[in-house]
């Protein structure tokens, strides 16, 4: 039943997304989350390990992304 459950609030979600032509804006915003998780767990000491340091790298087209959404964000597009 949980399942089932996830499954329909996520169809809802989509559904929501395409009708108010808000997908690009939600990947922005999703990606920006995902960039300052991962820049939150590198200053974390928990994950100071090689490997994990490793994984955890940005490429530089990532960082050009982020820092273009986040002065996108700023100049008046609201990223909720």
């Amino acid at each position: 039943m949980a399942l089932y459950r996830l499954l329909i609030e996520r169809y809802f979600y989509l559904e929501y997304l395409h009708k108010t032509n808000s997908y690009q804006t939600f990947k922005d915003w999703s990606f920006i989350k995902t960039f300052e998780s991962r820049n939150k767990m590198r200053s974390n000491t928990e994950f100071n390990s090689p490997k994990t340091k490793e994984y955890l790298v940005d490429s530089k087209e990532q960082v050009k992304k982020y820092q273009a959404l986040k002065k996108k964000k700023t100049n008046g597009l609201s990223l909720k």
